[in-house]
């Protein structure tokens, strides 16, 4: 794009910083070198070029898990997001819209609570911690194993959990098993008798959205909606549940309200609405009607046109660099099977492909669902097949240095699936993709793990 000159200098030149430094970076990564590596023909990549180029600023890229789960997955997506930036496309009808939507009160506890502890996996993934002020789930499995952080004691005995099925949504599924088994209370909350929940001390059934309050934001439709319950039961929600811990703990100041009702005008306050309002207009609450260009209006009224410490885009961060990082994304760890074949496990395989009828893990436990896709399949280049000798439904063994599972054949048509790899969509019982998949290799700005690059080799049963 920059040889071609369809980058929008004036755009560059007034609202981002390093672009100099991306330009000198990107001078190594030729057509030739990038078809290498990546497997994309020299005249797709051109073919690509040339569509951003008539697209003009009617550019939208979306980066999304696919590039995320990768061991480059921070730089992946950013260099993504910068195509919007370099052709203009920012808040452009048709390109990256920038949404508004309601004032709400937050419900974090950052000044208010503070730990004497540090949070697994601050000194690892600070940026994760800085923005998310979360702890790192996969370090955490390690930490109970072991009772120790970073070379200090660290015991974790007990843990709450309510909405999530770890055991089979988290990488190296063997290893946190082996760690929730492990501690000395475990508490489950959900609707259903999860992988996860049969390890647990006690299992408290969950509330689902029919019996519960539930308000969500449409970021594109710059909308707030509540889906208000509908079925009244005597099961908690999770406020009332974690309300009622925080009352017995001597905690109960932070959650003053008596229920979600209260819970939500308090959240809803700054926008004027409140939950009567948004129960009477089941279909939503616009917060404004889009409008675009709003960083040329806060630039002429001498405010920062984008919410960054600079004010501007930051193709090379100031944030990332304060923490020892690159400023530009940098492309540091090529997948090991583009630098050199892995002669043990020379396959890559790819990992969590949706399935329409299922939403991650979720769903699994229908039976009217599960119909559609009753098991897990490893999908494969019909060349591929071939040369193992498979046909439709044949059981394979693949195995990878974390683990191995058996599981039935599904070729894809011509032209669907790249030679060289399976993809193994997750949330199968019977078999399992994340006893695959390496919970140390992971991105090391974001920590999340590669899910959608694992080294397997492949046996015929």
């Amino acid at each position: 794009m920059i040889e071609k000159q369809i980058v929008n200098m004036e755009f560059i030149e007034k609202y981002t910083i390093g672009f100099d430094e991306l330009k000198e970076y990107a001078k190594q990564f030729t057509k030739e070198y990038t078809s290498e590596v990546t497997g994309v023909p020299v005249e797709t990549i051109d073919q690509m070029v040339q569509m951003i180029k008539e697209a003009g600023h009617k550019v939208c890229s979306w980066p999304g898990c696919g590039l995320e789960h990768q061991s480059n997955g921070v730089s992946n997506s950013r260099v993504t997001s910068m195509i919007d930036c370099l052709v203009g496309a920012i808040d452009q009808k048709g390109g990256m819209l920038i949404n508004e939507n309601h004032k709400r009160n937050a419900l974090t506890l950052y000044d208010e609570v503070k730990f004497d502890i540090e949070p697994i996996g601050r000194s690892k993934y600070p940026i994760f911690e800085h923005f998310r002020k979360e702890s790192h789930t996969l370090m955490l499995m390690d930490t109970i194993l072991t009772g120790k952080y970073e070379g200090k004691d660290y015991p974790f005995k007990g843990l709450v959990l309510t909405a999530g099925d770890p055991v089979m949504t988290e990488a190296n599924s063997a290893k946190t098993r082996k760690a929730l088994s492990s501690l000395e209370l475990f508490v489950v909350k959900d609707l259903f008798m999860t992988e996860t929940a049969k390890l647990a001390d006690y299992v408290l059934p969950a509330a689902s959205n029919f019996e519960r309050d539930e308000l969500y934001f449409n970021g594109i439709e710059q909308s707030a909606y509540l889906a208000a319950k509908c079925i009244e039961s005597d099961l908690q929600t999770e406020y009332e549940f974690y309300k009622g811990l925080a009352d017995r703990m001597g905690a109960g100041s932070y959650f003053p309200w008596k229920d979600e009702k209260e819970l939500i005008n308090y959240i809803m306050e700054p926008s004027g609405y409140d939950y009567d309002y948004l129960k009477a207009h089941p279909s939503g609450v616009q917060a404004c009607p889009v409008r675009y260009m709003k960083h040329e209006e806060r630039f002429n009224a001498g405010e920062k046109p984008f919410p960054t410490p600079t004010g501007k885009i930051e193709l090379s961060s100031t944030l990332l660099k304060q923490y020892g990082y690159p400023g530009i994304p940098t492309i540091d760890n090529i997948p090991s099977y583009v630098k050199e074949k892995d002669e043990e496990y020379p396959w890559a395989c790819t990992t969590g492909a949706r399935k329409v009828y299922y939403f991650h893990g979720r769903y699994r436990n229908i039976p009217q669902i599960k119909k559609a896709h009753p098991y897990g399949v490893a999908e494969m280049n019909d060349e591929d097949a071939k040369m193992l000798q498979l046909k439709e439904g044949d059981k394979i063994r693949v195995t990878s240095r974390i683990g191995q599972i058996e599981i039935p054949v599904h070729i894809m048509e011509y032209g669907t699936m790249a030679k060289g790899a399976i993809q193994i969509t997750h949330g199968y019982l019977e078999a399992n993709a994340n006893l695959l998949t390496d919970d140390t290799d992971c991105c090391p700005i974001s920590g999340f793990p590669s899910l959608k690059c694992v080294n397997v080799k492949i046996e015929k049963i």
